[in-house]
């Protein structure tokens, strides 16, 4: 007959190997779910899947960034341009302008911090957005620095690398089958010369 010291192992390891075989017991997820899939109520509303607004962005985010990159390169010598986002405009029939953000400014997003065009450009926002951050955050536009008069003028910029870029975005809808259509163009500043311009297409059915 084992002694009692040998015996509390013999007792206690069914209890460890029952311990073992249960999960710690998990917290309410919120109803989170993965990114990438689709729920029954987004799958019901014959919008745009959220899974598809985030993939046509990051889509034409990289296809833009390496037609912007090889654009500079071949007709700017390598020379580093200034790219201020322009008019962005929504006309497709359907999506909604909050969509229409989410999937611009993404691809806002993405370009900015591209690696394929970040050597040979550069991303900046528009004049009037700077101005309103300004005002809202220093009281002061940026003519009105502390020690400087209010009649100094902006700093020399040389407009043959500075580019504007626009875009519009448009759709095509059919039963079940939906066609988005996007057009960027680039205008340099100092002739309001077209430089660039690119068509890029998502489509999707259901």
């Amino acid at each position: 007959m084992p002694s009692p010291r040998q015996a509390l192992p013999l007792l206690l390891a069914p209890l460890l190997a029952l311990a073992a075989c249960q999960q710690a017991p998990k917290g309410d997820d919120g109803g989170r779910v993965p990114v990438g899939s689709t729920t029954s109520g987004e799958a019901s509303t014959g919008l745009m899947r959220t899974s598809d607004l985030v993939a046509a962005s990051d889509e034409v985010a990289l296809a833009l960034a390496q037609d912007v990159d090889q654009m500079v390169t071949q007709d700017f010598s390598g020379q580093r341009v200034t790219v201020v986002f322009g008019d962005l405009m929504n006309k497709t029939s359907k999506m909604s302008t909050t969509d229409f953000e989410f999937v611009r400014d993404r691809v806002k997003s993405k370009l900015m911090d591209s690696r394929i065009v970040r050597d040979n450009a550069r991303f900046v926002e528009n004049r009037s957005r700077r101005e309103s951050l300004r005002q809202r955050e220093l009281g002061q536009t940026s003519d009105q620095k502390i020690g400087h008069t209010s009649d100094l003028s902006q700093p020399a910029v040389n407009e043959e690398y500075f580019l504007f870029l626009n875009g519009n975005m448009y759709s095509v809808d059919r039963p079940d089958t939906r066609l988005y259509y996007m057009k960027f163009e680039l205008m340099r500043s100092s002739t309001g010369e077209t430089v660039f311009s690119k068509d890029y297409e998502v489509k999707y059915g259901r």
